[in-house]
């Protein structure tokens, strides 16, 4: 929960921040959201909603940023509002909701979420092409911040695969005193960053 207070914190920053000192709009209009007067900045949350054993993260990721927005108030003007969109753990599912967000939200201004891996990966490509801040407090796959690989809208707040990997094997190997392993992945971005 945490984590998705401070992640929503980050989003509201950044979008307050947005408006600056400037005398006019940008020069370059991508990522450009105008909000009409007297109508929301919309912050979506992109999590998982119905999977079971996962829907509960998905949930804590709502209610942190909902609890973040009640506690932020009005930004220069414009209230905020909470959009909650299912991005189930697929590529498929985190490709539908993305483009459901830029194509039929024009007042959303960030996006928090996803919940997965495999789902970041898909969603990622397509906010980044409209320009969106993604901020996602559970994706850990590796490759999402991996030099080459990385989109500039992806951020996240919590640690990258690798660490998780050899934090693990170092407490095997020195506490537990375990000197052969097996590694296996069910063939998702998570593990096969893990492994």
């Amino acid at each position: 929960m945490r984590n998705a207070i401070s992640l929503i914190g980050a989003v509201l920053i950044l979008t307050a921040c947005a408006g600056g000192a400037a005398s006019g709009p940008p020069s370059d209009s991508g990522g450009l959201v105008t909000v009409p007067p007297n109508e929301p900045l919309v912050i979506a949350v992109a999590s998982t909603r119905y999977s079971t054993g996962l829907a509960e993260i998905g949930q804590d990721q709502f209610r942190g940023a909902e609890l973040a927005i009640l506690d932020h108030g009005a930004i220069r003007g414009f209230d905020l509002e909470i959009l909650w969109e299912d991005a189930p753990c697929s590529a498929d599912g985190g490709e539908v909701a993305a483009r459901f967000l830029v194509t039929d939200n024009p007042n959303v201004v960030a996006v928090i979420g996803h919940t997965c891996s495999n789902s970041c990966v898909s969603g990622a490509n397509i906010y980044d092409e409209q320009h969106f801040t993604m901020i996602s407090p559970s994706c850990s796959a590796t490759s999402l911040t991996q030099q080459g690989l990385h989109v500039d809208s992806f951020l996240r707040t919590i640690y990258d695969d690798t660490l998780e990997g050899a934090a693990a094997a170092d407490y095997a190997y020195r506490e537990l005193g375990v000197r052969d392993v097996a590694v296996m992945h069910y063939d998702s971005e998570n593990t096969a960053s893990l492994v």
